[in-house]
């Protein structure tokens, strides 16, 4: 299958969110480029509000932006059970509130329609705050499992996490506008690849005792808004030091966007220095992910017991 064929794809067409009856079928073809267009005034206008009233640019998302779902075709109720076909396409959403760590957004979009050969598009979503891919893949296939599978392959690739709601068929697409999307034209390898959920279908935690239970995302959110919003620092060498064996624990990816973003807000920064000892910490730390819970020590001290729902507050509203 090639990607040109792939636009040919029928999907379900919604006025808005409103909607849970289709209104007519459309092509993929026609979404991403007539609906786009039409759409794009609204779209600008969502986009400005963002920066300075989320709240109302969701509200006028909800009310002018017309909708579609990609996966499943529903020829009236928007109900799983009322699916009449299942569409090979997945869309796979990248949110920017999940991926702090990501600076350039242009580079990521080339690097995902590069390195995975099942994406055959990616695009700017609708509030132009995050990324949203289109991947080929096997309707065989149980749709959670292949969506988890995705999910560690783009952790394990792009140190990014995907929306975990994708796998849902009903699911709205709204309209968006991106005048460099990125198109495979040619040649697109069908993803087959599915990961078992656990057993019980609970989270996996890496830091799983009864008094922290976080996972990596939310540490993530934790120490970034622990250093932008609560002014934490490392004062002197040997607690900078601390700091970057305890972030290597994270990876490339996020470890070294926090521990770059820490180093930036100390006095006597140095990029260059801060890039070499960046390495050294990732070559020499020896401590395991236990480490982490210093941050969230660091959060209560500042915060009180209600720490985890005011980081939550804080990230509020952060959606693509």
């Amino acid at each position: 299958m090639n990607g040109t064929d792939l636009l040919n794809t029928k999907l379900s067409y919604y006025g808005n969110v409103k909607y849970n009856i289709s209104k007519w079928d459309i092509t993929l073809k026609s979404w991403l480029t007539k609906y786009s267009l039409r759409n794009k005034p609204n779209i600008d206008k969502i986009r400005e509000l963002y920066d300075t009233n989320k709240s109302e640019a969701k509200k006028l998302k909800a009310e002018l932006l017309p909708c579609v779902t990609i996966t499943g075709h529903f020829p009236s109720w928007r109900r799983v059970e009322l699916c009449d076909v299942m569409n090979p396409i997945l869309a796979i959403d990248i949110d920017r509130q999940d991926n702090l760590q990501v600076k350039d957004w242009d580079s990521l979009k080339k690097k995902i329609i590069n390195e995975m050969e099942s994406v055959f598009l990616v695009s700017y979503s609708c509030s132009g705050k995050g990324l949203y891919c289109l991947i080929y893949f096997d309707i065989d296939k149980d749709v959670k499992k292949v969506v988890k599978a995705i999910g560690t392959e783009m952790k394990e690739k792009f140190g990014i996490t995907i929306d975990k709601q994708c796998s849902d068929i009903t699911r709205l697409r709204f309209v968006s506008y991106d005048s460099n999307f990125l198109l495979r034209t040619g040649e697109v390898k069908m993803y087959s690849k599915e990961e078992e959920e656990s057993k019980d279908g609970s989270i996996k935690y890496e830091y799983n005792d009864e008094k922290w239970n976080v996972n990596d995302d939310f540490i993530v959110k934790c120490i970034y808004y622990l250093i932008k919003e609560k002014g934490y620092r490392a004062n002197r060498y040997d607690e900078w030091l601390q700091d970057g064996f305890r972030l290597a624990t994270l990876g490339e990816f996020y470890g070294k966007q926090l521990f770059m973003y820490l180093s930036e807000s100390s006095d006597g920064y140095v990029e260059s220095k801060a890039n070499e000892k960046w390495r050294e910490c990732q070559r020499t730390s020896k401590y395991g992910k236990s480490c982490l819970v210093h941050y969230l020590s660091e959060l209560k001290k500042r915060d009180g017991d209600d720490w985890r729902m005011k980081v939550n507050n804080y990230y509020k509203g952060w959606e693509s």
